[in-house]
């Protein structure tokens, strides 16, 4: 929530805000005092009760049952959350995401859901990609109070980034006493299991001592679950990849592939490809004297991890001291710090991977002359007959076998292009480290009838990304494979390397820091509040306020990454340093027009450096026509500016994930575009405009009975000038609309012919069109009592998404409903038609017992390949609560009872490198079950 200060009385007064309505509209008339809060999307307190805006609310004892671990853990299980733009952590594998963990409401991705701490802004994570989303694994879970969620626009208070809505952290307050923690949690199957342990401790009373100190702190570790660990993700060559038409395997393998020109691409060791795999779905061409031809492929499911290794620690501390009778001044300070190591497949060399052009090796011979010398230059790995290791018999009985003739001399033999990958250097192995300091100063309290509450800011972020291993600088290991001393086709063929060669080869490791990336916020805030006059209906009250914030974002890189010389980054990623001031001033009325009416105005005005200004209104509106029936309803404007990335990131050249150029391929899998991965151009555009919005919510609030309640609201969010890029996925699989994004070589493929590869796919950012999501949000609630049996609650909150659409540049529509394909930026992430949360909890006594079913619809697999219907997906969680042993509470929990395996999806292999499964959607753990102990001093 914005607060005032009045260093910000000179900005040019502007508007905006957000209604949340008094559950009770007389209750202002009263002669008693009530004491009123500031709840999520107003800046004006109020009475707590249902609002004019739909805001859900995650309480302390709900965090405590749902045995989640992690912030992210505990979002994405609401229902109103969807993994369509966001960033998990399970989907970091092969990503320079920097351990980011988001959060999307609605669909709208992360970038469009402002998170909030007590009400204030966080610095975002900051990766090259994208310096708006905030890491909500930063957020310390043990020190949350209850978490409120608006679920519907709110530029009009928040300004920017709350397109989608808003996810406010309410942390502990006001804290007397102690209080310890543990919790413990393991898997059924092993691998993926938990611990953690938190400590909060309070003191002073505000109301008598006149101050309040609380300090808490949690550390917490969660261990790594591989694809090995589980059947469904540990093979590219599940049965159903194979009845489905999916293949996860790769081109790049050890022993190397080789090409020869006119026969494809072979590999000497055939079939006995080990570590590769002999993959039944390429083709194999049979000799005269029946030896067979084929290539090896590389499975990497089973060395990919399907949850990292990671730890939290965190420490949050804040005071409060009473001045005066009317003026409190506070005071907040946090630390986190999370690390997430990350190992994963040995790296592949092959031309298949660009070289940029300030590459140290892009204007030398082999490296230059990828595509017939057409494409880009790229890490090129050539065998050549002046080789010792030339497998010159088995490619004249190759060439034989395909009916070609085989050349009279050796030195006439062609130079084989080989696909290798680099089982010597060791897998892959990164740290990402991230530290988030935070302090908030402040004054608040009553002057001249006057409410005011004015703040300073200062948040941060920054992440560096350790390398470990395996990652190896180009161009000191490409000429050793190049050199012909280098037996590049063994286990399969020959003698192996050299130990001194091994250990050259090691020797080429890069060992540092590959990337820091720092991202800053500080902010003066205030705002005014008070009751003006009496309306028919109780106090027309109004809100003013303004806001100066500073953002910057930097990024550091290594030598060898900004000429994109190291293995497994996908290109080059140069350093960048920018900021800017961003201005506001909103104001908000709130008018009670009778006892069953009451109306909230607001308006807001952005002044954001470099890309302008924006006036953001609201309206909203609450009806009570009776005690059990509430309507309610808003429509307002918001936007969303373009970050610092979206403007100024540098052009950097990377990799497709593995695709298929249905160009430049056919059904025996011949040709370069066959499961490839393709260099693409990635970066900011300073001439981006800004997003902007028309929200509309409609809904409606029943309350029978005192035992039941019930709430229905719809949403309408339509998204103009979407920022984003079309997912190269998409862009093949429609071609001939978006063909343009393609570049091909002018030479034709030599494995294929008519056709022409590709040398390159534009993946910079643009304006791509528009985006609308329209539902509804149920929450029901019945409480059901049982005498001396106690109570029972049954509980169902869900989503029905009616229509999710986007538009295409050329004005056409995509439904995006029970979709594996997202066009816009490739994040992947399913926005499934209905989803849901049922639970049934019974309490009695010291005694709660808790049934969760955790429900998503079945929804079509990535590019329908097969006409693959991915399965409804649901689990099962329970949870046993005791309290009866003075200061104790004990939690017993199990999620996933019945050890659901995810349902089988292609997109595993195609967006993400985990396999078997689509990492976005579904938790690979199987079932967890998991403990907590609480004791408590008062």
């Amino acid at each position: 929530m914005s607060k005032p200060i009045p260093a910000l009385r000179a900005l040019a007064v502007a508007v905006a805000g957000v209604a949340a309505f008094s559950f009770s509209v007389g209750a202002r008339a009263q002669e008693a005092p009530v004491e009123r809060i500031e709840v999520t999307g107003s800046l004006i307190k109020r009475i707590e009760g249902e609002t004019a805006l739909p805001v859900s609310v995650v309480s302390k004892e709900q965090i405590q049952k749902s045995g989640a671990t992690t912030v992210e853990e505990l979002l994405t299980s609401l229902p109103l959350t969807s993994s369509a733009g966001a960033t998990t952590t399970s989907q970091n594998a092969g990503a320079t995401t920097g351990g980011l963990a988001g959060i999307s409401l609605h669909g709208l991705a992360s970038t469009r859901t402002l998170v909030l701490i007590n009400g204030r802004r966080i610095a975002p994570y900051g990766i090259v990609t994208d310096s708006t989303s905030v890491d909500v694994n930063s957020l310390p879970l043990s020190a949350i109070e209850r978490i409120e969620i608006l679920k519907e626009g709110a530029s009009a208070i928040y300004g920017s980034d709350a397109i989608g809505g808003v996810v406010n952290f309410i942390l502990r307050q006001d804290f007397q006493g102690a209080e310890i923690s543990a919790n413990y949690g393991q898997t059924k199957s092993g691998g993926g299991g938990s611990k953690g342990v938190s400590l909060i401790f309070g003191y002073g009373d505000l109301q008598k001592d006149r101050f309040n100190v609380m300090v808490s702190g949690a550390a917490s570790r969660d261990d790594p679950l591989w694809g090995r660990d589980r059947a469904f993700a540990a093979n590219g060559l599940s049965p159903n990849n194979i009845l489905f038409g999916y293949d996860a395997t790769s081109r790049n393998t050890f022993p190397g592939n080789i090409t020869v020109p006119g026969v494809g691409r072979l590999n000497p060791g055939y079939p006995n490809c080990v570590p590769s795999v002999a993959d039944p779905n390429f083709g194999v061409l049979t000799g005269p004297n029946g030896q067979t031809f084929s290539q090896c492929r590389f499975d990497p499911s089973g060395y990919v991890p399907l949850i990292d290794k990671s730890e939290h620690q965190n420490i949050f501390g804040s005071i409060k001291v009473m001045v005066t009778d009317n003026m409190t001044a506070y005071a907040e300070a946090s630390y986190n710090r999370n690390s997430n190591n990350n190992l994963e497949q040995p790296s592949p060399v092959s031309d298949q991977f660009a070289l940029p052009a300030n590459n140290p090796l892009a204007n030398i011979a082999v490296y230059n002359v990828c595509n017939n010398g057409a494409g880009p230059p790229c890490s090129h790995v050539a065998l050549a007959p002046s080789s010792q290791f030339y497998p010159f018999d088995y490619v004249s009985a190759a060439l034989t076998a395909a009916g070609l003739p085989v050349p009279g001399t050796h030195a006439a033999f062609p130079t084989l292009n080989v696909n290798y990958r680099t089982f010597y250097n060791g897998g892959r192995d990164l740290t990402d480290s991230t530290s988030s300091p935070r302090v908030v100063l402040g004054l608040r309290g009553t002057a001249w009838d006057w409410d005011y509450d004015g703040n300073l800011l200062h948040s941060e972020n920054e992440v560096k990304e350790q390398d470990n291993g395996g990652y190896f600088i180009q161009s000191q290991l490409l000429p050793i494979l190049n050199s012909g001393n280098f037996n590049l086709l063994f286990p399969g063929f020959g003698p192996p390397p050299s130990a001194a060669q091994i250990a050259a080869m090691q020797a080429t490791n890069f060992h540092g820091e590959a990337f820091i990336n720092h991202t800053s916020l500080d902010s003066a805030q205030g705002k005014i509040s008070r009751d003006l006059y009496k309306l028919w209906g109780g106090q027309l009250a109004m809100a003013v306020g303004g806001e100066f914030r500073r953002e910057r974002f930097k990024e550091e890189t290594s030598p060898y990454i900004q000429t994109g010389d190291l293995s497994g980054y996908g290109g080059n990623i140069l350093p960048a340093s920018v900021g800017r001031n961003v201005y506001a001033g909103f104001a908000e009325f709130d008018a009670p027009i009778l006892k069953q009416v009451e109306a909230d105005v607001a308006i807001r005005f952005d002044h954001y450096e470099g890309s302008g200004s924006k006036m953001s209104p609201k309206f909203a509106l609450r009806v009570q026509p009776v005690e059990q029936v509430l309507l309610r309803g808003s429509i307002s404007k918001g936007f969303r500016a373009p970050s610092l990335t979206d403007l100024f990131g540098p052009h950097v050249q990377s990799v497709t994930t593995t695709l298929t150029d249905p160009l430049d391929c056919n059904s025996a899998a011949v040709g370069s575009g066959c499961s490839a991965q393709f260099t693409t151009v990635l970066g900011g555009n300073a001439k981006l405009k800004p997003e902007r919005s028309t929200n509309l919510s409609l809904g409606i609030v029943l309350q029978p009975t005192k035992n039941i309640s019930a709430s229905l609201d719809y949403f309408d969010i339509k998204v103009t000038d979407v920022i984003g890029t079309l997912n190269p996925s998409f862009v093949f699989s429609n071609l001939a609309k978006w063909g343009y994004l393609v570049t091909r070589s002018t030479t034709p493929d030599p494995l294929l012919a008519g056709a022409f590869p590709v040398t390159l796919v534009d993946g910079t950012l643009i304006n791509v069109g528009a985006q609308r999501n329209q539902g509804f949000d149920l929450d029901v609630t019945w409480g059901v009592p049982l005498q001396e049996w106690g109570k029972v609650t049954l509980t169902l909150d869900a989503v029905y998404y009616q229509r999710v659409v986007l538009q295409n540049p050329d004005n056409s529509w995509t439904d995006q409903i029970d979709q594996a394909n997202q066009t816009i930026s490739g994040s992947g992430g399913i926005i499934p038609r209905w989803k849901h949360r049922a639970g049934i909890d019974w309490s009695r006594g010291d005694w709660d017992v808790l049934l969760v079913q955790n429900y998503q619809g079945k929804y079509t697999d990535f590019n329908g390949q097969g006409g693959n219907m991915v399965d409804e997906y649901y689990t099962y969680d329970g949870n046993i609560t005791y309290t009866g042993v003075k200061n104790w509470r004990f939690g017993l929990g199990c999620k996933n009872l019945a050890n659901q395996d995810p349902p089988f999806s292609g997109a595993g292999g195609f967006l993400y490198f985990q396999n078997g499964f689509d990492p976005s959607y579904a938790d690979p753990r199987g079932r967890f079950i998991y403990g907590t102990v609480t004791y408590r001093i008062k």
